[in-house]
């Protein structure tokens, strides 16, 4: 089915915060375990807009982004998990940790989760909207 897709993040690092949202058209196609959500973001500076597919399911989620950068990273809440994360210039090896991940069943997902590599840290919060858009 066609939808919209409401992405709102709050990123955190070093006391600072960046809060962005983005509405981009997509697909949802339901499974017999939960959904998958895909859609392209739009272009930013100096990346291409890459394509994402979130796969939800009822204690986990996955988001696979490909575009100039290339990552997947499992969300699970109360686990930490290694992810890739690809640039041009090398792979990166992160991890994600998850204190809380939420699906309503019908059209919103939140997640709050920190990635940490090194000795670095930066804490995500986001919320994915979903409405169905109506043919006419």
């Amino acid at each position: 089915m066609q939808v919209t897709v409401t992405l709102t993040a709050v990123q955190t690092m070093d006391g600072e915060s960046n809060r962005t949202e983005q509405t981009m058209a997509g697909t949802l196609e339901k499974t017999n375990d939960g959904v998958v959500l895909q859609y392209r973001e739009p272009p930013q500076e100096e990346e291409d807009g890459a394509a994402v597919t979130v796969t939800v399911r009822a204690d986990r989620v996955v988001i696979d982004r490909r575009g100039s950068t290339v990552s997947q990273m499992l969300l699970e809440a109360g686990k930490r998990h290694l992810c890739r994360y690809d640039t041009p210039y090398g792979r990166l090896m992160l991890h994600t940790r998850t204190s809380f991940l939420s699906w309503d069943g019908v059209g919103v997902l939140r997640a709050v989760y920190a990635l940490e590599m090194q000795d670095m840290q930066t804490d995500h919060e986001i919320e994915i909207r979903i409405k169905e858009v109506s043919s006419c």
